[in-house]
C-alpha cells in the first residue's frame, strides 16, 4: 500500500492485482513452513537401530514377556541399537533386558480414577514424547487391540512403521478397522508357514543340567495367556496331580494351584524370560506360541492344552510342531487323556527321549527383517 500510494503513486492501477500475488506468496511460505516443521527431515525423523514397542496388560505376563524377549533380541544384534518399552504394568521394569529403556502407564483396566478419554489423552501423550525423544524407526504392539490413545500418536508422527504383533488373528469387524491403521500385521506361532508370520526366541539357553534326582519340578503356566486360558483346565489338571509325591510346581499364578498343598509351590516373576529353565522336568501350558517356543528351546518336555475356541486356529501349528521336537498337544480333552499324557510325562524314560530330539534354534530374525525400514515390506496373510 505505501509504496503504490507514496513510493511509485503510478502502480496504483496494478494494486489489485499485485495484493492478489502477494496473498498467494504468503500464504505459498505458510505452508511450506508448516508442512517443514510437521514433517522433519528423514534423517530427524526417525533412526534405523531404535526400536519401540508396547506392551499390555490384557494378556497377562505373555505380552510383557514377548516385548522384552524382542527388545534383547533386537539389542544382541549389536551395533549401538536402542529398544523402549512402554507398558501398562509396572512388572515390566524387572523383565526387561539391561541396556533396555522402560516407561510405564496407569493400567486403564485398574486406574477407576481416570476416565477413558483422559486415559487415552496421557497415552497418546506419551507415545508422541517417546517418539519425538526416541526417534524410533518403528513401532510395535503386542496386545489384543489397539487403543484409540494409540491410534492417535500413530496418526500424528506417520513416518514411524506401526505393527501390530498377535498371537491369534484379528476376526472382529472393530479389530479390522482398527487395524488398517497399522503397516502390518505380525502373527506369531510355533510354525513358520508364510510372510507376516514369526516364531522366536531370544534368551540364552542352558539344557537342563541342574535337575534334581529325587524331585520332578513342573512348569506350571496353564493361565499365562489371560485372555486364552481356560480355569476348566486348570481344575481338571489339578485333580490328577494332587497328592502326587516327588513333585514341585513353580508358577505365575500361585491362586490356581493353591488347593494342591501339601505340593510345594513357587512364584516365578518371570516364565518365558526365566533364566531358571534349566531347572525344568516338564511344562504344562496352554497355546501361548513364544511361551511353547522358548520351554522347547531349552528342550523341556511340554504338554500344551487347547482348550476354548479362540485358540483353535493354533492346534495346526503346534501339530506339526509336536513332529520335530518333545511337545505333547491335547484338544478339549477328557480326564482319560489328560492322565495319560501326564502318566508319560511322569516317566523319566519318556521325558528323557523327548530332550534328545535335535531342535532348530530360532531368533526374532524374521520379524526384525519383516519391520525393517530399510527392506521391501512383506505382504501380510490371515
Amino acid at each position: 500500500m505505501t509504496d503504490s500510494f507514496i513510493r511509485r503513486p503510478w502502480m496504483i492501477v496494478l494494486l489489485p492485482f499485485r495484493l492478489i500475488a502477494l496473498s498467494y506468496s504468503f500464504a505459498k511460505k505458510r505452508g511450506d513452513s508448516t508442512e517443514s516443521s510437521q514433517r522433519p527431515t528423514l534423517q530427524m525423523r526417525s533412526n534405523p537401530k531404535r526400536l519401540l514397542l508396547m506392551a499390555t496388560t490384557e494378556e497377562g505376563l505373555a505380552s510383557i514377556e514377548r516385548c522384552a524377549s524382542i527388545a534383547r533380541g533386537w539389542l544382541d544384534r549389536g551395533g549401538n541399537r536402542e529398544a523402549i518399552i512402554l507398558s501398562t504394568s509396572d512388572a515390566v521394569s524387572g523383565i526387561a533386558p539391561e541396556g533396555c529403556s522402560v516407561y510405564t502407564l496407569p493400567d486403564p483396566k485398574s486406574e477407576l480414577g481416570i476416565s477413558t478419554s483422559n486415559w487415552n489423552q496421557i497415552c497418546a501423550n506419551m507415545l508422541v514424547t517417546l517418539m519425538d525423544s526416541h526417534r524410533p524407526a518403528a513401532f510395535i504392539l503386542d496386545g489384543p487391540f489397539p487403543y484409540s490413545g494409540i491410534l492417535k500418536a500413530m496418526s500424528m508422527r506417520p513416518w514411524i512403521d506401526a505393527h501390530w504383533i498377535r498371537s491369534h488373528p484379528v476376526t472382529d469387524d472393530g479389530l479390522k478397522k482398527r487395524a488398517s491403521s497399522f503397516k502390518s500385521i505380525v502373527k506369531l506361532s510355533t510354525h513358520i508357514v508364510g510372510d507376516g508370520i514369526v516364531a522366536g526366541v531370544a534368551s540364552p539357553s542352558t539344557l537342563a543340567t541342574n535337575l534334581s534326582p529325587d524331585v520332578t519340578r513342573i512348569f506350571y503356566a496353564l493361565g499365562y495367556d489371560k485372555r486364552q486360558g481356560n480355569p476348566v483346565w486348570e481344575q481338571k489338571v489339578n485333580e490328577i496331580i494332587r497328592g502326587t509325591e516327588g513333585i514341585e510346581l513353580v508358577t505365575d499364578n500361585p491362586d490356581a494351584v493353591d488347593d494342591l498343598d501339601p505340593i510345594p509351590i513357587n512364584k516365578w516373576k518371570t516364565m518365558a524370560c526365566s533364566t531358571e529353565l534349566n531347572t525344568i522336568d516338564l511344562a504344562i501350558v496352554g497355546s501361548e506360541p513364544h511361551l511353547i517356543q522358548q520351554l522347547l528351546f531349552h528342550r523341556i518336555p511340554t504338554l500344551s492344552i487347547v482348550g476354548s475356541s479362540s485358540e483353535r486356529h493354533r492346534l495346526v501349528d503346534l501339530r506339526r510342531r509336536s513332529f520335530q521336537s518333545g511337545l505333547f498337544v491335547l484338544d478339549s480333552p477328557d480326564t482319560v487323556e489328560l492322565k495319560l499324557a501326564l502318566n508319560s510325562l511322569f516317566k523319566k524314560n519318556t521325558r528323557r527321549s523327548m530332550r534328545i530330539r535335535s531342535l532348530t534354534p530360532n531368533s526374532w530374525d524374521e520379524l526384525f527383517e519383516h519391520i525393517s525400514t530399510e527392506q521391501p515390506s512383506h505382504s501380510i496373510s490371515g
